[in-house]
């Protein structure tokens, strides 16, 4: 599961959060912060291993943020 911890920062007013692959291709959204990513694709089928990356963008009382960008490595277990 891959998930954003609100240790960093104050709960914001809402929040997107897309999950791309290499290409750039849309792999996961979700309008849920909060919401865990659990390497599966928007249809429900798992994704390959590899590295994905995140876009979250969101906006605190009222004003946007920068967005927050970066990548996560997906490994399988007992596939």
């Amino acid at each position: 599961m891959f998930s954003i911890s609100n240790e960093c920062f104050e709960q914001p007013d809402n929040a997107q959060l897309w999950i791309l692959d290499r290409k750039g291709e849309l792999m996961y959204q979700t309008g849920e912060m909060y919401d865990p990513w659990d390497g599966r694709n928007q249809q429900g089928n798992r994704l390959p291993d590899g590295v994905y990356y995140y876009i979250l963008r969101f906006t605190l009382n009222g004003e946007t943020q920068q967005p927050i960008k970066g990548y996560v490595m997906l490994l399988s277990q007992g596939r």
